[in-house]
């Protein structure tokens, strides 16, 4: 129902006497920014799924006497419920509910009591980091593949690459935000990476979807992963903040107030593909150009023959601000009258594609696999057995602690005497 997910669970209810045998993996910084010691923080650790084995990845926080205050969960939760991630819904609360029956088994494998577990809900978790997944059918006529071009075209042309300036973080040196497609016309990806969120388009390769290839029912699917173009939408704890939808029960009746296709509309269709301009594709008749002032006529002939607004001699000023200020206020004023931003070149522009895109690329609702692909999907109609599943699990654990048998706090096999 949702795809990745970092969750954050506020251990604070529980007797800090359980929580004494939880591992609490550490690391240094190897090169600290200033002269000084060295300082430890908490790492992450891989665990293996109790359904499908996956590796999921979970890291202890501590306070200064090193007793754990909160587990951060990175998981991929199709990948860990069910083993595949080519088809499912999108529900961020229920994702989280998933993660939360995850982490109880995990914390009852180190020693946390049942009735401590049932003091956890949704209510103490916080999102660090979601990816909402939004399948769209390719209509008839057109193929996956080709939208994805058309989409990875749009981000190219509104959001060239550029280097962010270092932070904080020596990586953030390394971090580009923009727009970009990469892969052969086969197997195509749209990135766009902007600060707070980002997102990746593409189609699910038939050898990268996890089932047997001699099954009908993983066939079927692989069918339908083929012309569905795929927008995943990551957004980072900053941004849920800001729309009220960081703590894991905001979402509770996301779908019943439309807070999956707002987020839809706010950054795929309007933000990052910039539909809601209805940017122009045909050349502006005459008509249209003699709106525009003497000079911001001029300005467009130009720019529709080809003229790269630097060499435009009306946008020449004495000094480069005001060089800069000029020209913003004439695309200003063109775009707002013509529809045409000339910070694209009018030969990309005239490739927008805005008609049909407009009609494709629109919220398709949440995803309902038909009954018998359900039970191997992370969807609405499989999420009570689901969390049954987990359920079992952890109910054996406190079996076999009641019965004194030695249990492998990776795998939750007996070991023998």
């Amino acid at each position: 129902m949702t795809d990745s997910i970092k969750s954050i669970l506020d251990l604070s209810r529980l007797p800090k006497a359980e929580l004494e045998h939880i591992p609490v993996e550490r690391t240094v910084r190897l090169k600290p920014k200033a002269p000084g010691p060295l300082i430890p923080f908490a790492a992450w650790m891989t665990i293996p799924s109790p359904l499908t084995r996956n590796g999921m990845r979970v890291k202890v926080l501590t306070d200064g006497e090193l007793t754990p205050t909160a587990l951060v969960a990175d998981f991929n939760i199709p990948s860990a419920t069910v083993g595949q991630n080519a088809e499912l819904g999108h529900s961020c609360y229920a994702a989280n509910t998933v993660a939360l029956d995850i982490l109880k088994i995990f914390l009852a494998q180190y020693g946390v009591s049942r009735n401590s577990l049932d003091l956890l809900s949704v209510e103490d978790m916080q999102i660090g980091r979601v990816t909402i997944t939004y399948l769209i059918p390719a209509p008839e006529g057109r193929h996956a593949q080709a939208i994805i071009d058309a989409i990875g075209h749009r981000f190219q042309q509104f959001f060239p690459m550029i280097k962010a300036k270092a932070g904080a973080r020596a990586r953030a040196k390394d971090t580009r935000y923009g727009g970009s497609i990469v892969g052969s016309k086969d197997s195509l990806t749209a990135y766009l990476h902007q600060r707070g969120w980002e997102i990746r388009t593409y189609s699910s390769p038939a050898n990268t979807i996890e089932g047997d290839i001699n099954d009908p029912v993983h066939q079927e699917r692989v069918a339908f992963a083929r012309n569905v173009v795929r927008i995943e939408l990551t957004l980072t704890a900053e941004e849920l903040r800001k729309h009220g939808l960081q703590p894991a029960a905001a979402w509770h009746t996301a779908h019943a107030e439309g807070v999956y296709q707002r987020l839809f509309n706010d950054y795929v269709r309007n933000r990052a593909l910039r539909l809601d301009e209805r940017l122009r594709t045909d050349r502006p008749k005459h008509t249209d150009i003699m709106k525009l002032s003497e000079n911001n006529r001029h300005i467009v002939q130009g720019y529709l023959d080809g003229k790269a607004l630097a060499d435009c001699e009306r946008l020449k000023r004495p000094s480069k601000v005001a060089a800069q200020k000029a020209k913003s206020a004439a695309i200003r004023a063109i775009l707002k009258l013509l529809r045409i931003d000339m910070n694209i070149p009018w030969s990309e522009h005239a490739k927008l594609g805005n008609t049909w895109m407009e009609k494709v690329i629109v919220y398709a609702g949440d995803h309902h696999p038909p009954s018998e692909r359900v039970p191997t999907s992370f969807c609405r109609a499989n999420l009570p057995a689901i969390q049954e599943q987990l359920q079992v699990v952890l109910d054996r654990l406190f079996v076999l602690r009641n019965a004194g048998s030695r249990v492998d706090q990776d795998t939750g096999e007996v070991l023998p005497d």
